[in-house]
This record gives C-alpha cells, sequence and structure tokens, in this order.
C-alpha cells in the first residue's frame, strides 16, 4: 500500500496544551492491494444462501488509484468520498469509525469489472440447470432463467454492482446487502417451471411443481 496525505493536523488543544489531535485530510494511494476482505467473504456467504453458487466478488482487490477524505476528532473518524478503481472492481466507500468504541459503519459499493458479468451468468445458468429436474431441462431454459437473475444483478452497462453496510464491532461487523435484491434461485427456476406448465394444461402443472418440491 502506498500513500500520500494532504491535510491539516492539529495535535494539542491551543487553549490547555492537551494533546487533542484533529485530523482533516485526503488520502490518495496509487498503487496498492487489499486480499481476504472479511466484508467481501460474508457478500459471498449472502449470495450462496440466495443459491447463486459460483458467482462470488473477488476478495482481493488490487488498484492503481485510490482516494478518501478523512476527518478525525474526539475519537469519531469519518471517511468521505472513498473511492478505488481496480482491475477486479470499482469500489465506493463512506461512513464513520468510532475509535474508542471500535465500532464502524461503513457504506460500500462494488462495481464488478465487465469480465464478471458472462461469469456470473454462467455460474447461475449452472445453478438453474442443477435445480431443475431432469425431465424438464429440456423444456425449461437455464439460460432464460439467468437472464432473469441478471436483470435484477447487473446495471445499464451491463456490470454487477453491489452496494451493502458493515456496521458493529471492528473485529466482526456485520454485514447486510442494500442492492440489488437477490431472488432465490430456487424461486426463478420455479417460476419458468410454472410458465411452462401452465401451459401445457393443469394436470402437468401439478406433476411438475410437486416434481420442483424439495424432498
Amino acid at each position: 500500500l502506498r500513500l500520500q496525505a494532504a491535510g491539516r493536523v492539529r495535535p494539542f488543544s491551543p487553549r490547555s496544551g492537551a494533546l487533542d489531535p484533529r485530523i482533516e485530510c485526503r488520502l490518495d494511494s496509487p498503487q496498492g492491494s487489499l486480499s481476504g476482505i472479511r466484508a467481501l467473504a460474508r457478500v459471498n456467504e449472502l449470495i450462496a444462501l440466495a443459491g447463486y453458487g459460483g458467482a462470488r466478488v473477488p476478495e482481493d482487490i488490487s488498484w492503481e488509484r485510490a482516494a478518501v477524505e478523512v476527518a478525525y476528532e474526539a475519537g469519531r473518524l469519518e471517511l468521505r468520498n472513498g473511492s478505488i478503481s481496480g482491475q477486479e472492481a470499482d469500489v465506493s466507500f463512506a461512513g464513520t469509525c468510532a475509535t474508542d468504541a471500535g465500532r464502524v459503519e461503513l457504506e460500500v459499493g462494488v462495481r464488478l469489472a465487465p469480465g464478471f458479468t458472462p461469469a456470473w451468468r454462467s455460474a447461475i445458468r449452472s445453478g438453474a440447470e442443477r435445480l431443475l429436474p431432469s425431465s424438464l431441462r429440456r423444456a425449461v431454459d437455464p439460460g432464460r432463467i439467468a437472464d432473469a437473475a441478471m436483470a435484477s444483478l447487473a446495471g445499464k452497462d451491463g456490470r454487477v454492482f453491489l452496494k451493502f453496510v458493515a456496521s458493529g464491532g471492528l473485529g466482526r461487523p456485520s454485514v447486510r446487502l442494500i442492492e440489488p435484491r437477490f431472488p432465490p434461485l430456487a424461486d426463478l427456476a420455479r417460476a419458468a417451471a410454472r410458465e411452462y406448465l401452465e401451459a401445457r394444461g393443469g394436470g402437468l402443472l401439478r406433476w411438475g411443481l410437486d416434481l420442483l418440491r424439495p424432498h
């Protein structure tokens, strides 16, 4: 991690002379990397819980341009306009940290590089295919299910975007996904199968939906 800093630091109170640091600065990092980011590992767990096996956010990020505005006073650290531009993803972040209590409240947006979009679609398609009974796989295209999922996950530019909040203790903050809403893959597969079976008749619908129920 390489850092450049420009700003103001006031180490002491001008009235009492006591140590009372105040900092306002901008940090720039022309080069660096982070590995094994715990919050992103938790995001991947949440994605897997929705049934999107194999669709992952990279937990190692390197960059050639990153910056953040920092303000600190009385045990409160504030981060504003944070950005990381890397080969794997573009990241934006902002939030606060109570350094004395060791607690953080951070909002993070991750826009994956374009190359991740087909990889995500392929992983979702494979997951959808596994969910469908063999008797329906020829009739219900797993690719259509993957397309329905990607409509929620990728923006107009075709890149997967996720926003989450990390809050709580610095050692193990909780992570909550804000965007996108991950419709469970099993629900998407069930909806596609229902559409096909409804077009074929009620008896076939009951038979097909029974196949889709977990046993």
